[in-house]
């Protein structure tokens, strides 16, 4: 298994492909965890929103979406999931 360092994609590939970010496996994962929590924020940052509409990547994945399940995830707010990676709710840097 080749292991894709965040921030880097193969020649040729943008980070979305490289990622399996677009992938249908990622994307019946997302839903499927979004419902597990009932679209409720898991991580509960200051400042949550509580309402979940992204799912975060345990990091030991890397980034890898394809290895993505729901026990490796967890429901975010826009919020939280920005501060996880280290970022500001409008996706730009702190």
């Amino acid at each position: 298994m080749t292991i894709i360092r965040s921030g880097y994609a193969p020649k040729g590939q943008t980070n979305r492909r490289a990622y399996g970010y677009d992938t249908q496996h990622w994307q019946r994962t997302r839903k499927a965890r979004l419902a597990i929590d009932n679209h409720q924020c898991t991580l509960q940052l200051n400042g949550c929103t509580h309402k979940a509409t992204t799912v975060h990547l345990n990091p030991e994945l890397n980034g890898n979406h394809r290895h993505a399940t729901t026990s490796n995830t967890q429901s975010a707010c826009l919020h939280c999931h920005s501060r996880e990676h280290g970022m500001t709710s409008t996706n730009r840097r702190a």
